[in-house]
């Protein structure tokens, strides 16, 4: 008897979920006491194992929608670092053409602090790039452009970015003590990835001033230490904040792992059936991606 109400209670139906719950549904059945009191502990252990969590809200300001040149949309996110610096993190590829050559100007639109409005910086990079301010990895993925100085609950913007007149909200930047570096990160963690997935959807089928969001979980890392994602990305999506979400007893931690740069692909061979020789090779997406760590990123403040 007790076999049979662990395997029904490790999958439980809209039934026993509509008398108000495993535990309750199995403490109000006739059984003898071992069996309810064995069922009893196991409706706990399934309650706690699928605690239900909510990314904290401000977490949706964090990322920010980069518009590059005339038609390049890229993903960012705003950072404040350990000395109150607000940082503009994204992709290298996004702020460089072809990694190399810095872009002329970027428009950087995040949602503000009443998750309504809307933060516009417009960012002159050649001006930035100049003063020392907008800086790329030698060797990762990665670049970030400093945006000011934070005093109290507004950021102090440096020369070379403008706030548009539109902006009224606050500016809101993920903490540099909610991140986890390479290491700390463990595959088979759920996580969550904000970007501005723009390629996708037709015409006014996205609301294009707020990120979308996509759930997965680590899949593993590489030897050259960058993390890899059960979870797709499209164009527009290199700089996607990534967040891990994991659970310790019954407190749920969310924490900044890095930034989705490219998918994976699945590469498909077409071969003609009079030669042996491809005639033609297509790429596909194949559900998943590859992040920088958080700790290419701070290399940079």
């Amino acid at each position: 008897m007790v076999h049979r109400w662990a395997k029904f209670l490790d999958t439980p139906t809209s039934e026993a979920r509509s008398r108000g719950g495993l535990e309750r549904w199995s403490l109000a059945t006739q059984a003898d006491d071992r069996s309810v009191q064995y069922a009893g502990q196991i409706a706990v252990i399934y309650r706690e194992r699928l605690l239900v969590s909510v990314l904290p809200k401000n977490n949706l300001a964090y990322p920010a929608r980069l518009s590059v040149g005339p038609k390049n949309i890229g993903t960012g996110f705003l950072c404040i670092s350990a000395k109150n610096e607000c940082f503009l993190v994204t992709a290298r590829h996004v702020l460089l053409k072809d990694g190399l050559e810095i872009q002329q100007s970027v428009t950087c639109t995040s949602l503000a602090s009443d998750l309504v409005s809307t933060v516009v910086l417009h960012l002159d990079c050649q001006s930035l790039s100049g003063s020392g301010y907008l800086k790329k990895h030698e060797k990762a993925d990665v670049a970030v452009a400093k945006l000011g100085h934070r005093e109290g609950d507004k950021v102090q913007l440096l020369e070379g970015i403008k706030k548009d007149e539109s902006s009224t909200g606050t500016l809101v930047a993920l903490p540099q003590d909610l991140i986890r570096t390479f290491d700390e990160a463990e595959v088979s963690c759920q996580i969550v990835l904000m970007g501005y997935p723009t390629s996708l959807g037709r015409s006014n089928q996205l609301d294009v001033t707020r990120p979308l969001l996509r759930h997965g979980i680590i899949a593993g890392k590489t030897a050259d230490r960058r993390i890899v994602l059960d979870c797709p990305v499209y164009f527009g999506n290199s700089g996607s904040l990534v967040v891990e979400i994991r659970q310790e007893g019954k407190v749920v931690h969310y924490r900044a792992i890095g930034m989705a740069v490219e998918m994976i692909p699945f590469e498909e061979e077409l071969r003609s059936n009079y030669r042996s020789a491809t005639i033609e090779r297509r790429w596909h997406n194949s559900g998943y991606s590859l992040v920088e760590p958080m700790d290419r990123i701070l290399e940079l403040f």
